[in-house]
């Protein structure tokens, strides 16, 4: 367990380990590396699948099909294998809150629905040649009642009222003073509802499949921002065209634009009683539960089992990280801001959210040439449930790569995996709206933080190269993208190449900040140039793994 302000880490290639598939598979897929995290061993077997979106595509409401890489969620019962070898299904994504590089807009936040398509390959592609497509379906624009939300900075607030909570708001010239989202996490719920995660409050909301808002989950009151006592939900991004100077970071809270940039969802166990009490059955093996998130291994010996209960935790314990540490942890410090917070809901009653987890991940700190001061802080982009008290977690740099306006090598992108089985709950431990886990961010000595595992490394070059990749550099098509923001997960499906007991694929969308020379907003009223002159296509990258605890949700 990491106690000082930095585990520094290195992007280098872990050891590989000699996984165990079952049906003949195991000699016959590559090891990339593999990581043991809390005794669990996963293993990437590499990148497989490579897409792109253009810069200038539009949605059905005439909007440019932008930033959706913020968040996604695929619909695993719909991916099929075609007779051809390519898997293909639903993939949900939403944007964060529009064009905002030279400043907020009014953009109704919403939920795209693509279908996703490719042909994995363990192979070199040919000339760079693409094997993933990223098909555009449909649109779900997302409302408060009659009102429709917007993505320009909070300045204002709505009122309590009607079991919400004070809400953030941005005022539009045409629809008054309404809610607004940045969205950054979302997940897809198995009646078609959404749950999404936002920057601004930070908040958790709950959206029916038609787009409507029914609950707010408002966080405790040290992660609220607050500026002279008062709320502060404003981004320090002020509209396009304003004038306005950019606000200060709060006094305590999130900081400016570090909102809940990670959602997750548990997913299906067996929960089994026996002479020891309650036990949940991973596929990794045998669970022995004492709470919801003290879980212990236990083996088919010592564990006696009786009465089976399926879908004990499905979908109901939901899972939120800050991006960065709160303010008052050395949040608004970008060489000591790596201490967040990760925060779980029970949501078995949407109306009724209840808190009963927070701990602390401590993001790795690199050395970054570009900057003066160093080590600087990782932040995460975001997460992903795999077993009750293990994580995968979107970590990497800015600044550098295609779409930031510098063809510096990135140092840092990864997804990782975070464990909290041996992690101190601060739950008990919060209190006023200043309380600090790490101040300066220096963590508490009596606190204990999350296990940390690297895992798979956006920037191998070796997997770059097998599809005319590169981290850095020119030429600049083919220069991987700065921003990496989500994480999906879709089951190896029976048949196709790769097969294999407990085998996924993991897919990442890039977040292209809607950076365009042919721009269009307003649903297609309003067009826009990117001040930058860059044309920054969407990016989808698909690695497969072997994750032997994860259960797919279907």
């Amino acid at each position: 367990m990491v106690s000082s302000i930095f585990l520094i880490s290195s992007a280098v290639s872990l050891a590989a380990a000699a996984p165990h598939l079952g049906h003949g598979f195991s000699k016959a897929l590559p090891v990339s590396n593999s990581s043991t995290c809390s005794g669990i061993t996963y293993i990437n077997r590499g990148l497989v699948a490579y897409g792109t979106v253009a810069a200038d595509a539009r949605d059905k409401s005439g909007d440019t099909l932008g930033g959706f890489g913020s968040a996604a969620a695929p619909d695993v019962s719909s991916f099929t294998l075609t007779k051809s070898g390519t898997i293909k299904g639903t993939l949900f994504a939403t944007p964060d809150r529009g064009w905002n590089t030279e400043g907020s807009i009014d953009y109704q936040a919403r939920v795209h629905k693509f279908e996703l398509s490719f042909n994995p390959t363990f192979d070199s592609i040919a000339n760079g040649t693409e094997n993933l497509a990223l098909d555009y379906q449909d649109t779900t624009l997302l409302f408060k009642g009659d009102q429709p939300t917007t993505g320009l900075d909070a300045d204002y607030t709505i009122p309590a009222g009607d079991g919400f909570p004070v809400l953030p708001a941005g005022k539009t010239s045409g629809n008054g003073t309404v809610p607004t989202l940045d969205q950054e996490g979302l997940v897809l719920l198995r009646d078609g509802s959404y749950w999404i995660s936002d920057e601004y409050g930070p908040y958790i909301y709950h959206f029916t499949r038609e787009g409507q808002m029914t609950v707010a989950i408002r966080p405790p009151q040290s992660l609220v921002p607050y500026t002279d006592g008062e709320l502060a939900f404003t981004s320090g991004n002020p509209p396009v065209g304003s004038g306005l100077d950019e606000a200060d970071d709060p006094d305590s809270g999130r900081a400016n634009n570090h909102g809940f940039e990670g959602l997750a969802i548990s997913t299906r166990w067996a929960r089994m009683i026996g002479s020891q009490g309650i036990k949940h059955r991973g596929f990794a093996g045998f669970l022995y539960e004492v709470s919801p998130f003290d879980i212990e291994f236990c083996s088919w010996a010592t564990c006696q089992w009786s009465n089976i209960d399926i879908g004990h935790q499905d979908e109901r314990f939901l899972t939120a990280q800050l991006q960065e540490a709160a303010v008052q942890d050395g949040g608004t410090h970008a060489t000591r801001q790596n201490n967040t917070r990760q925060l779980t809901y029970d949501v078995t009653i949407r109306d009724r959210p209840r808190l009963v987890s927070e701990y602390i991940v401590q993001q790795p700190g690199i050395f970054d040439p570009q900057e003066e001061k160093n080590p600087r802080a990782t932040s995460i982009s975001d997460i992903h449930y795999l077993s009750p008290h293990q994580f995968f977690t979107m970590t990497r740099d800015s600044g550098h790569g295609r779409g930031s306006g510098s063809n510096t090598p990135s140092t840092y992108r990864h997804i990782d995996i975070v464990s909290r089985r041996d992690a101190t709950n601060i739950l008990d431990q919060e209190g006023a709206a200043a309380i600090s886990i790490a101040p300066d961010g220096y963590l508490l000595p009596n606190l204990v933080v999350e296990d940390y595992c690297p895992f798979i490394d956006f920037n191998n070059a070796t997997d770059l190269a097998r599809f005319n990749l590169h981290n850095g550099g020119l030429p600049y098509a083919t220069e991987l993208n700065e921003k990496w923001e989500s994480i999906a997960i879709i089951p190896v499906p029976y048949g196709a190449k790769g097969y294999g007991e407990k085998e996924f694929y993991v897919v990442s969308i890039s977040d292209n900040d809607f950076i365009t020379q042919n721009g269009y907003y307003d649903f297609g009223r309003k067009r826009y140039a990117d001040a930058s002159g860059e044309e920054v296509s969407t990016q989808v990258l698909v690695w497969q793994a072997h994750l032997p605890n994860y259960v797919p949700r279907v």
